[in-house]
């Protein structure tokens, strides 16, 4: 699915509940807007027509709220240029099931870098996740997603969780529907706040060692399989930093005997740097020569 998220939120003005007369963008903008005057009145309005607010949130630069009837599901964001996130669930053209506010820390600026961020999450139902996306609001009151991705292993990469301590860490999961055996692989790549405020993979020795460790209990024990393990500890070799033949190393050693047309397939994908194989380059056509012409 490709995510840099596949919540395909609304940063309006793209998105109102009504049909709206079409107008010049710049009427839509209303800097210096009561944002918190404006959550409160979509609250009320919410209520009289059978609506249960959820959530609510407030940072200096936002206010939001999550609410829901029997059917369906939104989210929205007010900053000081009005509403500037609008999301709602069911969604059938993106797979989008559900959408909740989903603050990991009571701090409203996740990564410390002086501008609020918010957390949105959205339930997939391609994949069956619930994948987070990270929105900032700027000085001006734009909402600008910022959530981290993790491509260099390809696969479907989307935050499926925080963890706290010792400091923040956005967990993206990278699955590898395209490599299965009789389940779908999948690693965890911890991402945290860079200097430069993008969020940047972050996984530590420590963790990768911890991660390493239960797959080969897994495999051992027989709960993981072969296949599943091999293609597992190979990605940790990647995020380590090791080479190919190296990663390549841990998928044999892994996979052990249990050798089949799937395993061949992850393997070769490993071995072209978690990239598809390339084809046979096609031979480019002959110039064209007078003779030719003149026919």
């Amino acid at each position: 699915m490709g995510l840099r998220f596949a919540l395909t939120f609304a940063l309006l003005l793209a998105c109102a509940s009504d049909p709206q007369p079409i107008q010049d963008p710049l009427d839509y903008l209303q800097v210096g807007a009561d944002f918190e005057g404006e959550a409160a009145a979509f609250a009320a309005q919410l209520r009289s027509d059978g609506w249960t607010i959820e959530r609510e949130q407030r940072g200096e630069t936002f206010a939001a709220l999550q609410a829901r009837d029997a059917e369906r599901a939104l989210v929205r964001v007010w900053s000081r240029r009005g509403l500037v996130v609008a999301i709602d669930a069911p969604a059938p053209e993106h797979w989008r099931r559900d959408v909740v506010l989903a603050p990991p820390t009571e701090e409203a600026d996740l990564d410390a870098d002086g501008h609020e961020e918010l957390v949105i999450g959205a339930t997939d139902d391609a994949m069956d996740r619930t994948c987070f996306a990270l929105v900032r609001i700027d000085d001006e009151g734009f909402a600008k997603e910022i959530t981290p991705t993790y491509e260099a292993l390809g696969g479907d990469g989307c935050v499926e969780g925080f963890t706290p301590e010792p400091e923040l860490r956005a967990m993206v999961v990278v699955r590898f529907p395209e490599l299965a055996g009789r389940t779908i692989p999948q690693v965890s790549v911890p991402h945290g706040a860079g200097d430069d405020g993008e969020w940047v993979a972050r996984p530590s020795a420590d963790y990768l060692q911890r991660e390493r460790a239960r797959r080969q209990r897994a495999l051992e024990s027989g709960e993981l399989a072969p296949h599943r393990a091999a293609v597992e500890l190979a990605a940790l070799a990647h995020l380590e930093g090791a080479e190919t033949g190296a990663q390549l190393e841990a998928f044999d050693a892994a996979l052990g005997d249990a050798v089949d047309a799937a395993a061949s397939e992850a393997r070769a994908r490993i071995a072209e740097g978690w990239r598809e194989p390339t084809d046979a380059a096609e031979e480019p056509e002959p110039e064209p020569t007078e003779t030719d012409d003149a026919r």
